[in-house]
């Protein structure tokens, strides 16, 4: 139990989850074992047994919003709380609509902002596979993305990922994640144990890329800013004894102009079940690190996550000479 609950610390500490989390739908799961909850492979949509909105499909093969826009869209109505994933699926209008009716995902995700975007950094993503989610922790590492095909790097030790939101405190971790409808980044995290048993509890489940390679990883794609955070993570088994660790990041964050810039901003959550407060904000000041050096930056970001960090973010390279 505690290797599980730590593999899920990782993506906490950047901030990693939008594929699999229950909480939003009232329920709890393992993610082991298989169940298709469609009876057939038609995306796992429910057959109400009439020709109502719910089992409509467009030309593609996705399931018709019942949500007005992206903006909007929350859980579809009736979707089914479930304890077993079914990983089969490989067409990705079956793996849409299976997740929308599994309460994985929001409607957002029908929507062309989903569809049509450039799978890039900043761009919404979730996790379909069977490694994606651990203890109630979106791992942001895990291969198995879907939404971020376009985000690809040479540069040693840096990986691709996908954050998404996480809330796992029902399973004794802290923090809190907020990255709504996921996001497309590039990234590496070391983890500092701060307990003797953060090695086994956290942190060999909390590294993903080579932080060895940190001072290679200078600069993002443009349309990004390359940032440092550092994420304290808790996992409290024993309530006399927590397991503490810091997650060291460097990770490239989306830049934008306004909130509109940003596809999580003021959208429904599925994860967490509550609107995004993602926002487009100005991080100039939001390092407490003096001895990292700032630069000028607007990102798309959610305060709450600067307040919980240790640092804040720190924009070490705004990609301003790029471009």
């Amino acid at each position: 139990m505690i290797k599980k609950a730590t593999n899920v610390l990782l993506i906490l500490a950047l901030a990693t989850g939008l594929s699999l989390n229950l909480t939003a739908c009232g329920g709890d799961d393992d993610d082991n074992g298989t169940e298709n909850n469609g009876g057939d492979n038609n995306g796992g949509t429910n057959n109400n047994g009439g020709d109502d909105k719910t089992d409509q499909k467009d030309a593609e093969g996705f399931l018709v919003p019942l949500s007005e826009n992206a903006a909007t869209a929350t859980n579809r109505e009736g979707c089914e709380t479930i304890r077993q994933v079914d990983y089969s699926f490989t067409a990705l209008n079956e793996i849409v609509n299976y997740f929308v009716n599994a309460c994985r995902v929001s409607e957002y995700f029908l929507f062309p902002e989903f569809r049509d975007s450039k799978q890039e950094i900043g761009d919404p993503c979730f996790c379909y596979g069977e490694d994606c989610r651990y203890a109630g922790y979106e791992r942001p590492e895990i291969e198995k993305i879907i939404g971020c095909d376009n985000v690809k790097t040479s540069i040693p030790g840096v990986v691709k990922g996908c954050f998404r939101s996480t809330d796992a405190r029902k399973n004794h971790i802290n923090p809190v994640i907020y990255f709504p409808q996921g996001m497309c980044t590039l990234m590496m995290a070391h983890c500092e144990e701060l307990t003797s048993g953060a090695r086994d509890g956290i942190c060999n489940f909390a590294e993903f890329g080579d932080y060895s390679h940190k001072d290679e990883f200078t600069e993002c794609p443009a349309g990004s800013a390359l940032s440092d955070f550092i994420m304290p993570i808790e996992v409290a088994l024993s309530v006399e004894n927590p397991e503490k660790a810091k997650l060291h990041a460097r990770l490239c964050l989306p830049k934008c102009n306004t909130d509109a810039d940003c596809h999580g901003a003021g959208t429904y959550d599925a994860l967490l079940g509550e609107t995004s407060q993602t926002h487009c904000i100005d991080v100039s000041d939001k390092c407490k690190d003096d001895s990292t050096t700032v630069q000028p930056a607007k990102v798309c970001f959610d305060q709450r996550m600067i307040d919980q960090s240790e640092i804040g973010v720190c924009v070490v390279n705004n990609g301003e000479s790029a471009e």
